[in-house]
Order: structure tokens, then C-alpha cells, then sequence
């Protein structure tokens, strides 16, 4: 087990970090396209020419051959409206269709912060956007969460489970300390945002000119922890009382 954790661990850094690796992850993948599937224009229509994370990879053993079937067609343009026998793309043609699947992937962002505004300690209101560790965020004391932003990884149990452990280690040194309330300081929050920008600076995760649900409206990663899962288990391994503004 713990093979495969740091196998695993030690490839996405290196896979999804802008170097060597990457580019030659990138290669493979593009002559894997040109190979299975036979017509090389719709071969090149494929290829994605952003680096590979810069969206979500997918993984099928069977996606790219179906196109060499003859009633697998791929239609770039974009779509216009939804008509009653089908779909009128911006070209003025209707394609008919018996069903459509509305596959449009995620809103990650707007997904956690459900509500415009949260009231926070003497009233602020403020949105959920960033969180110190991904667990907790200032004027909001006693609030923790699980699988906040910047915490996909790898494994999502695991990063998970870092969370639980310092959540309770939280509680723990409330309990230990007297303290009513615990609030993460602002400025511990905006030292965390340093480290994962700094994370970020050559991660395909965050770089890259492309679209997806990683980034915010900003083009910002707000989703992939870039650095290695075991530097995340380092950092919620301990709850540091000192980072959290306490009242008693």
C-alpha cells in the first residue's frame, strides 16, 4: 500500500509539473491519439494543445477507437439552441437526436459557496473563496470543513483524512485550553495563499491557457492541491494553537 501511495504521489508531481516529464507525458499521449484512431484530421481535432492536466484527464480503454465507427461523428461547433427533434448548432444545422446527454461538467466554485454571503463573527459577511488549509477561514470561529478549496488530489480519502485529524486536533486543543471559540488568523491565511501560489507557479494544474472547473474566475487554481499529498498530511499534522485567534 504504502508503494502505491508514494508511486502514485511522486508521479503526479512529476507529470503534472512543467518540465521534462511532463512534455514527454504529453507526446505519448498525442501519438496514442494519432494511433487508434485512424482518420488523422479528426485524429489532430482530438488532440488537446494545452498541457495535459491543464483540464481534467479521462480515462477510457475504448473512447478513441469508437471514433473509427461510421456513425460516430464529432461536431465542433457550437451549439445554438436545443430544438424539439434535436440540436441547432450555431452553423444553422439540426442534427436529430432520439436522446441528449447534458454533460457540461462542474462548477466547483459556485458549488461551495451555495450562499452569497456568510455571517461571520460581529457580522462580517464574507463568501467562502479561501481557506487556510482548506479547513477554516477568518471571522468564522469554530468552523471547519472537509474537502475545501485547494484539497483535490490523488486520493481524496486521504486528503480527507488529514482533515478529519486536524479538525479533531482542534477540538482537542480547545477542550485542553478552556477556549470557547477558535477563529483562523488573517494573516496565517494569507501566508497559506503564498505557499500555494508558490506550488502553483509550474503546476499544469494552474498554468496553461485553457478553461476548467480548477480555476477561478480569475484564471486562478482554486481546486488542485499542486504540492505533494504528503507535504498536505505535514501541514495538518499538527494544530497549531498559535494560528487561531482564540477567545476564552
Amino acid at each position: 500500500m504504502w508503494f502505491l501511495f508514494w508511486t502514485y504521489d511522486l508521479a503526479f508531481k512529476k507529470f503534472y509539473t512543467r518540465g521534462e516529464a511532463a512534455d514527454g507525458l504529453k507526446a505519448f499521449l498525442k501519438c496514442d491519439i494519432s494511433t487508434k484512431v485512424k482518420d488523422q484530421d479528426l485524429a489532430a481535432r482530438l488532440t488537446p494543445d494545452y498541457d495535459v492536466g491543464c483540464k481534467r484527464p479521462t480515462f477510457s480503454d475504448d473512447y478513441l477507437t469508437t471514433f473509427n465507427k461510421q456513425f460516430v461523428h464529432l461536431n465542433t461547433a457550437g451549439i445554438e439552441r436545443v430544438t424539439s427533434r434535436g440540436i441547432m448548432t450555431v452553423d444553422k444545422i439540426e442534427h436529430e437526436f432520439d436522446a441528449i446527454v447534458y454533460a457540461t461538467g462542474f462548477d466547483v466554485v459556485n458549488s461551495i459557496n451555495a450562499f452569497e454571503q456568510v455571517v461571520g463573527a460581529k457580522g462580517s459577511q464574507d463568501s467562502i473563496r479561501d481557506a487556510f488549509l482548506g479547513i477554516t477561514t477568518p471571522n468564522h470561529p469554530n468552523f471547519f470543513m472537509l474537502f475545501g478549496p485547494g484539497t483535490l488530489q490523488t486520493s481524496i480519502v486521504f486528503m480527507i483524512e488529514c482533515q478529519v485529524e486536524y479538525v479533531i486536533g482542534g477540538i482537542t486543543k480547545m477542550l485542553t485550553s478552556g477556549a470557547k471559540s477558535l477563529s483562523v488568523k488573517s494573516s496565517v491565511l494569507q501566508n497559506y495563499k503564498e505557499l500555494v501560489r508558490g506550488n502553483d507557479e509550474r503546476s499544469t494544474f494552474a498554468q496553461g491557457d485553457c478553461t476548467s472547473y480548477y480555476k477561478n474566475k480569475d484564471g486562478q487554481n482554486w481546486v488542485v492541491w499542486t504540492a505533494l499529498m504528503c507535504q498536505y498530511w505535514w501541514q495538518t499534522s499538527t494544530f497549531n494553537l498559535h494560528h487561531y485567534n482564540a477567545e476564552f
